[in-house]
């Protein structure tokens, strides 16, 4: 038996070869390159021989759809059409779209999710880490709202506070 870990199974994080933390999802619509998901089994089933059973395969979500509680996230680093196989970011160097309207940005901030707005970004969450903190600013954010900036993303779930 080999000690490698399966990366073709989506829903389940494995660690690529540079280091980052990555998840595999189905699409559920257009994803956007920086932009935060919600990673969610389904109820999809699959029938092979007469015999249906659920896959629970793993798909993206809109990230206002759930309550505060802990929760699979991901964030892909380049666009995905719907049904893609997406690529979803969780752990280690990448870049997030980021607001800066609740606190200036600084290069060593933590940040949190934004959920609710029509795009979806990392925000200030304070200067130590919290349980809401899902990565560490790499650089300050000067600019206008929207903007990709470099991140070191903090691996497992994280409450997501709709």
């Amino acid at each position: 038996m080999s000690g490698a870990m399966r990366n073709d199974i989506l829903g389940v994080p494995f660690t690529t070869d540079d280091g980052r933390k990555v998840v595999r999802a189905k699409a559920h619509a257009a994803l956007s390159a920086y932009v935060p998901y919600l990673v969610v089994p389904t109820f999809q089933s699959q029938t092979l021989d007469g015999v249906t059973t659920v896959t629970g395969d793993a798909v993206t979500a809109a990230l206002d759809a759930v309550a505060s509680v802990d929760r699979q996230w991901g964030v892909p680093q380049r666009d995905y059409e719907s049904g893609d196989i997406a690529e979803l970011q969780q752990g280690g160097p990448g870049k997030l779209n980021v607001d800066n309207t609740t606190g200036a940005i600084l290069a060593t901030s933590y940040l949190t999710f934004m959920p609710g707005a029509s795009a979806i970004l990392g925000q200030l969450d304070g200067a130590d880490q919290t349980a809401n903190s899902v990565a560490r600013s790499c650089e300050a954010m000067n600019s206008a709202t929207g903007v990709a900036i470099q991140v070191q993303f903090i691996p497992d779930a994280h409450v997501i506070n709709v």
